[in-house]
């Protein structure tokens, strides 16, 4: 029977836990310090300097582009190369991150009316003052209140038959043969005279007054209010006005000769530069109407038009291209070039003609600055105006 006290015993004491971790950490401190000075020493001499740039591309986590066998490096698919990241295509610098790129907006097309590209303005060229003013220019208004469209006038002709002729010559007591001469134009002569082309009548009376009514030499000129009722009555007894007539004026009065000028135009629009519609109809002093010169159409019809940029016709008018209407009157005599300060406070619109009658005619927009300048050697401020073709849609002027 086998002895049981023989039996080596097991060592309790240095196989306990603590002994175990103590190697355990030993044996890493170790290996870790070993692994360093292979390692470690190894990768140090093989390292290259990346270059510092201002721009914020990725950061590069590896010294080389590829990794080195045995170096712990991310990998190609997170990290960029320092190539990729040099590169603009592959990463947008802080600059171009931080700075959006404007969007310039396209300038909208000016509004083209119903009668397309309209023919050039009739606008007076040349310069007040024999050309003498030396002009610097002042806008003391803001930009936002020029108009932005307006309308556009068709001046329809008005057609005359022989029949309408011989209306109205009978209705004016001229007694001769009307005479077509072709083209809408008509002639009839006899105790008068009377001449008709498309929108102009022309009309003289025989003698001093004609059927209109005999002169008395010894009656003196009614009043502005009554030659102005007068002159209108008879233009539209007459027939003579398609469109509509606007209020007459007394441009002229000779009491001498007892007779005076009667102006009409038609109730729009109402600043006309043109003479262009007008009806001029001149009385004497028993009120009988002795000549009348009338370019009136048929109608009006108007459509609207989308006018250029404020800035460009601010810009046409301190440079020159506009009508300059100015009082010569108040202007120092003399030759020598007159300096002055222009300060334009306004814009409004006026209206001219453009086209010819015998094709087609319009009443197109004029943008008008307002303001006053001071002349060397002028008493006071003068008022001046100037006129800038505004339609976007229509060909340089003229004049």
């Amino acid at each position: 029977m086998a002895q049981r006290g023989n039996r080596p015993r097991r060592n309790t004491q240095s196989n306990s836990p603590i002994a175990i971790i103590g190697a355990s950490v030993l044996l890493i401190v170790v290996v870790a310090i070993v692994g360093w000075l292979i390692f470690g020493y190894k990768g140090a001499g093989q390292s290259t300097p990346v270059p510092v740039t201002s721009t914020s591309a990725a950061v590069v986590s590896t010294a080389t582009p590829t990794a080195q066998p045995g170096t712990a490096t991310a990998t190609t698919e997170a990290t960029p190369t320092a190539t990729e990241a040099a590169t603009p295509e592959a990463t947008p610098t802080a600059t171009e991150a931080a700075t959006p790129v404007p969007t310039v907006a396209p300038t909208p097309t000016p509004l083209v009316g119903d009668y397309g590209e309209l023919p050039s303005a009739d606008i007076p060229s040349g310069t007040p003052g024999s050309g003498r003013l030396q002009l610097t220019y002042h806008l003391n208004m803001s930009l936002q209140d020029i108009p932005q469209q307006a309308d556009v006038y068709l001046l329809q002709s008005r057609e005359w038959t022989l029949a309408d002729v011989q209306t109205l010559a009978k209705s004016l007591g001229i007694t001769g043969d009307v005479q077509d001469q072709g083209n809408g134009s008509f002639r009839v002569s006899g105790n008068g005279d009377l001449y008709i082309s498309n929108n102009l009548v022309q009309y003289i009376a025989a003698g001093d007054g004609g059927q209109s009514g005999t002169p008395t030499a010894d009656q003196s000129l009614p009043g502005n209010d009554a030659l102005v009722q007068t002159a209108r009555g008879w233009l539209l007894q007459q027939n003579l006005l398609g469109a509509s007539i606007g209020p007459g004026t007394v441009v002229s009065r000779d009491e001498k000769q007892n007779i005076a000028q009667v102006q009409f135009k038609p109730v729009e629009p109402s600043d006309l530069l043109s003479v262009i519609p007008s009806a001029s109809v001149t009385l004497n002093g028993s009120g009988a109407v002795t000549e009348a010169y009338i370019r009136w159409p048929a109608s009006m019809p108007r459509s609207t038009y989308g006018l250029r940029s404020a800035a460009d016709l601010w810009n046409d008018a301190a440079n020159g291209k506009g009508y300059i209407e100015i009082d010569d009157t108040q202007l120092p005599s003399g030759t020598d070039a007159l300096p002055g300060d222009a300060t334009f406070t306004s814009a409004s619109l006026a209206y001219t003609t453009a086209g010819a009658p015998e094709t087609k005619q319009y009443l197109v927009p004029l943008v008008v600055f307002e303001g006053q300048v001071t002349v060397s050697g002028a008493d006071a401020p003068i008022p001046i105006k100037i006129y800038v073709p505004a339609v976007g849609a229509q060909a340089a002027p003229r004049g």
